[in-house]
């Protein structure tokens, strides 16, 4: 697959990140009650890259917090201008891109949809798409 440019507001933003994808990257739908918060959406949608297929440049605002049903340390990196989350970190050998940053509209649909007891019942993953209960072990990324 070619390469999505994640962009956000031109005229806001001071972060640009740029990521190789491939059919193999997952794209993650997650329910649980943290990114409900941290995005005010009921819905977050976030591809997983190899650290070494993404280039970040520009400033953002970080914030760690234990993201407790996973059991991981994950910091959120987000545009000190509008306050967009743009990307994360937890994962070793990881980075998380918001799927709602992507330029391009081509993201392909979630590879696995998580924390399906948290959802709102009217969401719905694609069909086929695998569903967890709670969360998957990090390690499965």
């Amino acid at each position: 697959m070619g390469q999505f440019w994640v962009q956000i507001n031109t005229i806001l933003a001071q972060t640009a990140v740029w990521a190789k994808k491939t059919n193999s990257d997952p794209v993650v739908m997650c329910s649980c009650r943290g990114c409900q918060r941290r995005t005010g959406a009921p819905v977050h949608v976030g591809a997983w890259f190899p650290f070494e297929d993404v280039r970040i440049e520009g400033e953002t605002k970080a914030n760690t917090r234990n993201d407790g049903d996973m059991g991981l340390e994950l910091t959120y990196n987000f545009c000190p201008n509008c306050g967009t989350s743009i990307w994360w970190e937890g994962i070793p050998g990881k980075i998380g891109i918001a799927g709602g940053c992507f330029a391009d509209p081509d993201l392909p649909p979630p590879t696995m949809s998580l924390y399906e007891q948290t959802k709102h019942p009217w969401i719905n993953a694609p069909e086929g798409t695998p569903k967890f209960e709670k969360s998957f072990q990090g390690s499965d990324l």
